[in-house]
């Protein structure tokens, strides 16, 4: 459920000063040698420099970066040739130069310290030569003015939570609730004696990926998350006594508009928090109960996804973008999603995004679901022979379809008849559905309903099949956990919530 704020932004008067700077940056040749930014058949001869680096999504070229410290805001990067030799130009398969160098820049705060990031393109064509460029001087301004980064202020810790005390640490695949109990510390032989059962503490940040842009706001250390104690009434973690806690997996959602869409984590599969046995009293879960207010809205259904991305292969040997199944010698591949108490009579919606290389447009990746094709993915052609060129060809769709049984299975078939040495890869499916709020047959249920957010909206849920042993909890701030208290009717389970 979201709540949606109001912000007030007040802007006040900034005096601004500015002070010139330059810097002086060499650039030292070695001769020519093999060049190519997106894969090795695509390799051509140039003149290259020490550092050379491969982005492309700046030039095809070599680039080169220079980082400045610098003391607060520049804007203004200029560039003054001081010293370049022209060679005789040769046929490259490489973009076109311009007549001018490529200059970028932008201002970066790195471990609470400014820098200038400038990159430099040293090559430019004039009258039919190709120039280098040996030396140069970059100048800037630097003023006192706020930009995205300076703004952005944040008090940091002295000292890590994980500096004394014992710690156990965990890894959890999956947002839900987790559960440690004293058999499972006893079985893993780890030394919990006499400790007490409210002083058990467990820290993380339910994070997922790590924000590229580091003036992102980032906790600087680990946040405690609230627990619910199951104590045997002696006070000492032992016997069958537990400890209950939210934790968030390492992938993550975002929805806009209604629509869900996942954030893969690169770089993990499981996200980490931190036990701690000696540290004092836990964070508890607190109890809150039902709004009182008539209702505006009866909920009985919600929001539900999955999603399928596997990181199999990385087509140019470098950077990030990973991508799944490969479509060759196997045309075909299922993927399948199970979501209990499916509402079949509400269309289900599927995006995808796949990527095909083929030197001839007319590839298709058709995909096949409950007796219907609701997306087919027409590929373009791509340059093989031109370095620079994209690699492969990229297609991203939606639509939506029916099911007739809460378990379905999508074909994804790749078809190349007109090129037959063409390949795909799977980069992801996406799925979003409407389930009916029901507990029967699940130890867990996780939901949540757009449907029902608006202006002064009380919203009362209904859960069906549920009882008495049922908790219901609030983890929308998932550091302030609140257990809600419904009312029941029969096998209902009954609360209201504001969803404003």
């Amino acid at each position: 459920m979201r709540n949606l704020l109001s912000l007030l932004l007040i802007v006040s008067s900034v005096f601004i000063y500015g002070q010139s700077k330059s810097h002086i940056v060499d650039i030292e040749w070695k001769g020519e040698s093999s060049w190519f930014v997106d894969h090795p058949e695509n390799a051509v001869v140039i003149p290259l420099f020490n550092g050379a680096s491969a982005q492309e999504n700046i030039s095809s070229w070599p680039v080169k970066f220079i980082r400045i410290p610098i003391s607060s805001v520049a804007s203004g990067v200029s560039l003054s040739i001081l010293s370049e030799s022209a060679t005789a130009a040769k046929k490259s398969n490489l973009s076109k130069l311009d007549a001018n160098y490529l200059l970028k820049s932008e201002v970066r705060t790195e471990r609470k310290k400014n820098y200038l990031l400038v990159s430099v393109v040293p090559f430019r064509m004039i009258n039919g030569e190709m120039r280098k460029l040996e030396r140069f001087e970059l100048s800037w301004t630097e003023t006192n003015a706020p930009n995205e980064y300076s703004t952005k202020t944040q008090t940091y810790k002295n000292t890590s939570v994980l500096a004394t005390g014992r710690w156990l640490k965990v890894s959890v695949p999956n947002t839900g609730i987790y559960k440690i109990s004293a058999q499972f510390l006893n079985a893993n032989e780890i030394n919990f004696a006499g400790v007490a059962s409210n002083e058990i503490r467990v820290f993380g940040n339910g994070n997922g990926m790590l924000p590229e842009d580091n003036a992102s706001f980032q906790y600087d250390d680990l946040e405690e998350v609230p627990v619910r104690v199951v104590d045997n009434g002696n006070g000492v973690f032992d016997g069958n006594d537990y400890i209950l806690f939210y934790a968030k997996g390492p992938h993550q959602w975002e929805e806009e508009n209604q629509i869900f869409t996942h954030e893969l984590n690169l770089y993990g599969d499981v996200n980490t928090y931190f036990i701690a046995f000696d540290l004092g009293q836990s964070k508890s879960i607190v109890n809150t109960t039902s709004v009182s207010a008539n209702a505006t809205n009866q909920v009985n259904s919600f929001d539900d996804y999955g999603f399928v991305e596997s990181d199999l292969f990385n087509l140019v040997g470098s950077g990030k973008q990973w991508f799944g199944e490969k479509f060759d010698f196997t045309p075909s591949y299922n993927y399948s999603f199970n979501f209990p108490w499916l509402i079949t009579s509400e269309p289900i919606s599927l995006r995808t995004r796949a990527v095909a290389r083929s030197s001839t447009a007319g590839t298709f990746l058709n995909y096949n679901v409950a007796g219907s094709t609701p997306i087919s993915l027409a590929f373009d052609a791509i340059n093989l022979t031109v370095a620079g060129a994209d690699y492969v060809n990229a297609k991203t769709a939606s639509n939506t379809f029916l099911s007739l049984a809460p378990a379905f299975t999508i074909t994804a078939t790749y078809n190349n008849s007109v090129n037959p040495s063409a390949i795909a890869w799977m980069d992801f499916i996406e799925v979003q559905c409407r389930r009916e709020l029901n507990q029967a047959g699940l130890t867990q249920l996780q939901f949540r309903d757009t449907r029902s957010v608006g202006p002064n909206e009380i919203s009362e849920f209904t859960i069906r099949n549920s009882n008495t042993d049922t908790q219901i909890w609030n983890v929308t701030d998932h550091l302030n956990i609140q257990e809600i208290v419904p009312s029941f009717q029969g096998t209902e389970a009954k609360f209201r919530l504001r969803t404003d």
